[in-house]
């Protein structure tokens, strides 16, 4: 099952775009044994866990690439690059 989410911050500009991903998974088969979910930002990932997909890709961070702002992305960020196992999983 893949699904995506918008923008991690999407909903401060209009409630409407907030990023979800237990709606994101929301009807989805049970058996469904590997659940993507597509989401901009790396901050989505305990939302992503709680709701139960398997897998979460996200770029955003650019891998903390670009001057000055490598120095700070991690402060915002939980993951800024390569593959991170989280809650397990």
């Amino acid at each position: 099952m893949i699904a995506g989410v918008t923008d991690y911050g999407a909903g401060s500009f209009d409630p409407a775009y907030c990023s979800d991903p237990a709606k994101a998974i929301d009807g989805a088969t049970a058996d469904a044994n590997v659940r993507v979910l597509l989401a901009h930002q790396p901050r989505s990932a305990t939302a992503t866990a709680d709701a139960g997909f398997t897998l979460q890709l996200s770029g955003h961070t650019h891998g903390g690439q670009f001057f000055p702002w490598n120095f700070f992305v991690k402060l915002q960020q939980p993951f800024v690059a390569g593959l991170t196992k989280f809650n397990g999983l």
